[in-house]
């Protein structure tokens, strides 16, 4: 007979039950309850009226079985709180544990039902153990709970009564945890046996008032103590209670009058002194650990890059942690002003200034963000121009990297057009011109007239920030990248935003400023029409902007699809002379598309002509073109175009899928073997993978080429999924996946469009679980796969079942965040290593409830979703991911590869042995699969380890200098630093120099000492006469100094930069001693050119950087304004083609100026042969 337990957790008052408490966060030596209160509870010790949060410990729920299959004990659970307390969101997790185990967790939130859950199964002990604190699905699963609830459930179900598994796992436990107090291991099946209660965090409050209204009500207010203060609190859904708290410097209980307490002479003394003790043992861990930060953070690859950067980020402040601590009010929640796949934005006010300024916090626990977060510094370290977002600073002393920018307070440019966040849509045509012209030129300037080529990668309108004069800023160059000038192209793979996408640079993954040009003819598009880039709510033959819009001016129907707010008879040309701009943006070729700098001209051509009723209105009148393609368009691009006809946009846009997501760009470098062919449409083969006899390594790196579908698609011998990417390196390939379906009709019926998924992988090909999640989406729906890998590493089949599951009802879905998989409409599970035949599926946990009248969600979304995916290829929004996933059944995941059957040992007393000169071979044996290996170039040379000759030295000392002191010298597979005289290698790092000491040096100053006394005595008077002259003359020359440095114009400077707000953090002020020896004492021979204001000389300074320095007639007072007017200016200007200042000096009796040094003279003497220069310009402006 069942054996049911219903166990009860309450706090409420001063109820004795609440003794399951047995810590809390207050003072440590709390003052005394009222006295008719208990203040013990056993040996706790009750602080009136708690402490800030409480940890409980909760039942766990428990589902056993006999070895008849019979249920033998089952407990259900219940959680019932007071209005005051809520469960922690944050610090708990759901957990279940057991191998044929299905939990589930329900209860109320305010007056909303929720159910929630996850499955964990596993067919033997053996697959557990390799699952060590590893919540998988295997024997272990994990979920979110939301915030704000009172009361739970946690109920346990079975599948299979634990029949096939009643030898080491007869039963199921599921509960909520603290996180970090659980571990799950082998062993926890027997541990929780014996374990009825686990710790739980509770967070609780002071009524639903916020401290405003209740500090009114005096007699309610409960901070009592006169050294206290009240904090909101934000724990629950329907409100905001409030805590109280000792100030700074005070200790005790602020709920009691007279509780928070002054630390006393005699204490302070004992704890500064305990304290100071403290700080040195941690001032070294914390220097470390900054150190670490610092690198981890990607420090020195921003070094590097620095160093090889023309303009190094001199602009910039490093901030350190506690500033940034500061001006978020320690990252509250308050000041967050918006978030997403990289991180959440601050708003911050920095306390020596008062400005307020915008910091990008990166996610925790994202190391690839590291190159993003340097690319972003990098990048805006170059750029100076008023519509492009300003980068103050960085901090890269925390755990997580920081970049600090000015504050944009009106929002981004889509949230005004379409409404968002409360914003209207009240731009005028001319407003939206102005933007429009305004984001073309700072295009325009990152393209053509940066210091490097820059190309933004992400145009789009959220991209596009407006201050309070609704000027333009473009922001956000994560995705951005550098091109030297003498390059007009860079291979990537692809990143951007699924609307905005190139779909040249989609097919070939040649980035050039074009791909810009074509995101930015969507967002003309966008400002035309006011509709979003993309969106599945519209029709199926307007989803897409770009196509539509090009479409509707091919049919004629343009006026039919403009803005009404802003089409008039006065502004029509116009309008149609920026929709044929929009349309020529977005050709298909990136050849026949305008530069951003004609976009950007004829942009403010218009703006004038508008202004002016004498203006033209074709302005930019130009033959219209097709979009991607005509109907009978005979190329591979058919999957990508849009056909203009009754059927509007080609489904081929299904295709376009990969561009929902981020894909981490790397660099191609593998090849196919000679006369092999390496390329099935735009995918390159890399050996030891091959199309064709003598082509590939194995049998099983065979890849066919289906040259009929459209582009050519890549699949391993047998196999139906293409392949879209191989990485030789690390051993892995990407391909595309099929989407599992599930979808009802009204009467709760699952219809045809429903479908499990089935892959067969053969060896050596496995699911990657590093670089993969299990992903469910949907509503009451549970999502399973079930996968095989080999027993102990033999034949023998072992069949490994996971799963995840997810079940939402009400309206708590519309409460999910973008980007947030915690259980709510999306759930992720790990998935374990070495599967090779997966299948997925899915069903609903709750049969009968498929109407929507339990579920309303069900009538908006009748299908739910579950599939395998590449980590960060994939982020769930409630607002739009059910419509993608219904249009976009393949979603990119990763496999791993090997060569198979010998370890690396074996394999090298092979005559066949496959890894080459300058290679490893790296063991890569998957969970109970046989020995494995893949070859991978050796440190410190780059190619294909499959191939002869192929790994190549990198000359790390040809871009750069890695040696911070002395010179970098290549040799095969490293590099060295040759150190100058006084320095040596260091023993523990021989790429660095440090200051060498010789053995004799004791010797050497004890000699030195002796010869120095001899002449002591003169020494000493000669030292004290030229102290006294030093001194005196040292006075003097600082009072020239200050006379120099005002006569100069230095307080009309720093005047000046006072006023611009834009301190010369870009400019050095040089000494006088330093540009005297750069020109040999100001030599003839140096002199570069006289003029009225002065003469200009050629300066070496001292780290061999060529510059023209600028030095004023004396005499001439009236060029102190000039001075300070040309160091205003130029400190203003970062363009290509303005010559860049690089410093000043004042110290002298007239001013300096230093800028680059020009080699090839000026345009005059070459137009007019002075000083022998000739005239080889030619007349060709292209």
């Amino acid at each position: 007979m069942t054996k049911n337990d219903y166990n009860y957790a309450t706090l409420s008052g001063c109820d004795t039950r609440g003794c399951n408490i047995y810590n809390n966060s207050s003072s440590s030596s709390p003052a005394s309850s009222p006295a008719w209160c208990r203040d013990k509870c056993g040996d706790l010790t009750i602080p009136f009226p708690f402490g800030i949060e409480l940890q409980v410990m909760t039942f766990t729920s428990r589902d056993c079985y006999d070895t008849k299959g019979l249920r033998a004990y089952r407990n259900t659970p219940i959680l019932w709180l007071s209005p005051s307390y809520t469960i922690s969101n944050t610090k708990n997790k759901f957990v279940a544990i057991g191998c044929d185990t299905y939990a589930l967790f329900q209860g109320y939130r305010g007056e909303e039902r929720f159910i929630t859950g996850c499955m964990s199964l596993c067919d033997s002990l053996g697959s557990v153990e390799y699952q060590d604190s590893y919540c998988s699905g295997i024997g272990c699963c994990q979920t979110s709970i939301p915030s704000g609830l009172k009361n739970c459930t946690v109920q346990l179900s079975s599948y299979y009564n634990h029949t096939f598994i009643m030898d080491f796992n007869p039963c199921s436990y599921a509960f909520i945890v603290e996180q970090g107090q659980f571990k799950f291991n082998s062993t926890s099946f027997q541990q929780l046996n014996s374990i009825s209660q686990i710790p739980m965090v509770i967070n609780w409050e002071i009524g639903d008032e916020t401290c405003d209204i209740a500090a009114q009500k005096r007699e309610d207010f409960v901070c009592k103590a006169d050294y206290s203060e009240c904090v909101n609190r934000n724990t629950t859904i329907n409100g905001s209670g409030y805590i109280c708290q000792c100030l700074p410097g005070y200790q005790g209980n602020p709920y009691l009058p007279h509780g928070c307490q002054g630390v006393s002479g005699g204490f302070l003394v004992l704890l500064v002194g305990i304290s100071l003790i403290y700080w040195q043992m941690q001032r070294r861990k914390f220097t470390k650990l900054k150190e670490q930060y610092f690198i981890q953070n990607g420090g020195l690859l921003l070094q590097e890059k620095l160093a090889s950067q023309v303009g190094s980020v001199e602009t910039t402040k490093i901030f350190t942690a506690e500033e940034l601590e500061k001006a978020t009010n320690n990252y509250h929640e308050s000041r967050i002003l918006g978030e997403g796949g990289y991180g959440i934005v601050y708003k911050g006010i920095l306390p020596d200034s008062n400005r307020v300024v915008a910091i990008k916090k990166s996610k925790i626990g994202v190391p690839t963000q590291k190159e993003q977060f340097v690319n972003e510094l990098i990048v805006l370290s170059q750029i100076n121009h008023r519509n492009v977002v300003r980068l103050f600073g960085c901090c890269l002393e925390t755990s997580v990297p920081l970049l600090v920018y000015e504050f944009i307070a009106n929002g981004t440019l889509f949230e005004h057009i379409h409404h968002i966040n409360g914003r209207g849509s009240s731009f005028s045509w001319e407003l939206r011109l102005k933007i429009a012209a305004e984001t073309a030129g700072a295009l325009a300037y990152l393209h053509s007239s940066a210091l490097m080529q820059i190309i933004h990668r992400d145009v789009k309108a959220t991209n596009i920030l407006l201050d309070d004069n609704y000027m333009a800023k473009v922001s956000d160059f994560g995705a951005s990248r550098l091109i030297p000038l003498d390059q007009n192209q860079l291979t990537t793979l692809v990143q951007g935003t699924f609307g905005y996408l190139d779909p040249e640079y989609f097919l070939t993954n040649q980035l050039t400023e074009k791909s810009d040009v074509y995101s930015f003819g969507v967002v003309l598009m966008e400002l035309l029409t006011s509709k979003v880039a993309l969106s599945f709510a519209r029709p199926e033959e307007e989803r897409n902007l770009a196509s539509f819009f090009v479409c509707s001016m091919d049919e004629g129907h343009l006026y039919q699809i403009l803005d009404d707010d802003i089409a008039n008879e006065r502004n029509i040309g116009t309008l149609q002379n920026v929709a044929d701009l929009a349309k020529r943006c977005v050709r298909f070729k990136g050849e026949d598309r305008p530069s951003m700098k004609e976009v950007a001209m004829e942009l403010e051509g218009m703006r004038i002509a508008a202004k002016h009723p004498w203006g033209k209105d074709d302005i930019c009148a130009e033959e219209t073109e097709y979009f991607l393609g005509s109907p009978n368009s005979d190329t591979y691009l058919l999957n990508v175009r849009a056909d203009c006809g009754p059927s509007g946009t080609s489904s081929g846009y299904d295709s376009m899928q990969n561009q929902l997501l981020v894909v981490n760009p790397t660099a191609a470098t593998a090849q196919a073997r000679p006369n092999c062919q390496d390329k099935c449409g735009n995918l390159t083969i890399p050996y030891p993978f091959g199309m064709g006899e003598g082509c590939y390594l194995r049998p099983e790196f065979n890849i066919t080429c289906n040259q009929s579908a459209q582009p050519p698609s890549a699949h391993w011998m047998g196999g139906t999924n293409r392949i879209t990417n191989f990485s030789v390196a690390d051993g892995e390939l990407q391909i595309m996946l099929d989407v599992a379906t599930a979808c009802y009709d009204d009467s709760g019926e699952e219809t045809e469009d429903s479908s499990s998924t089935w892959l067969e992988l053969p060896p050596p090909y496995s699911m990657s679980h590093t670089q993969n999640n299990f992903t469910t989406v949907g509503c009451d729906t549970l999502g399973i796969f079930v996968g095989e890998r080999s027993g102990d590493g033999g034949p023998k089949k072992e069949k490994v079942k996971a799963g995840n599951s997810v079940t939402l009802c009400g309206d708590i879905l519309g409460d999910a965040l973008p980007d947030s998989c915690s259980g709510f409409g999306c759930s992720q599970a790990s998935i374990p290593g070495g599967l090779r035949n997966i299948s997925t599926f899915l069903q609903s946990l709750t049969t009968g409830n498929r109407t929507g009248i339990y579920n309303p969600w069900y009538a908006k979304y009748p299908c739910s979703y579950a599939f395998i995916v590449e980590q960060g290829n994939f982020s769930f929004n409630p607002n739009t991911t059910f419509q993608e996933l219904n249009n976009s059944r393949q979603l990119p995941a990763v496999l791993n590869w090997a060569v198979e059957g010998e370890s690396c040992d074996a394999a090298q007393q092979n005559p066949n042995f496959p890894c080459k000169e300058n290679t490893k071979c790296v063991e890569r044996t998957t969970i109970g699969g046989p020995p494995a290996y893949i070859c991978q170039c050796s440190s410190g040379y780059l190619g294909n380890p499959y191939l002869p000759d192929s790994c190549q030295d990198i000359d790390e000392c040809k871009d750069s200098n890695p040696c911070s002191i002395g010179t970098c010298i290549n040799f095969s597979g490293d590099y060295s630093c040759k150190c100058p005289k006084g320095y040596k290698n260091d023993d523990k790092n021989q790429k660095s120099c440090i200051e060498h000491n010789p053995s004799n040096r004791w010797k050497i100053i004890l000699l030195a000492v002796i010869s120095l006394g001899v002449s002591a005595g003169l020494l000493v008077l000669l030292i004290g006469i030229s102290w006294i002259y030093w001194g005196l003359h040292r006075r003097k020359i600082m009072k020239l100094k200050e006379k120099y440095f005002k006569e100069n114009g230095g307080l009309l400077l720093q005047q000046q930069l006072a006023i611009q707000g834009s301190p010369m953090e870009t400019t050095k002020i040089f000494t006088a001693e330093e540009l005297e020896k750069a020109t040999n004492n100001y030599h003839e021979s140096r002199v570069l050119g006289e003029g009225g204001y002065g003469t200009v000389y050629k300066g070496v300074l001292p780290d061999n950087k060529v510059v023209a320095i600028k030095k004023s007639k004396i005499g001439v007072s009236t060029q102190k304004e000039q001075f300070v007017n040309e160091m205003i200016v130029l400190s203003q200007i970062n363009h290509i083609n303005v010559v860049r200042l690089l410093g000043c000096c004042l110290e002298t009796p007239v001013p300096l100026l230093v800028y680059e040094f020009i080699t090839n003279g000026t345009l005059f003497e070459h137009i007019h042969n002075t000083k022998g220069k000739g005239s080889p310009l030619s007349c060709n402006y292209d």
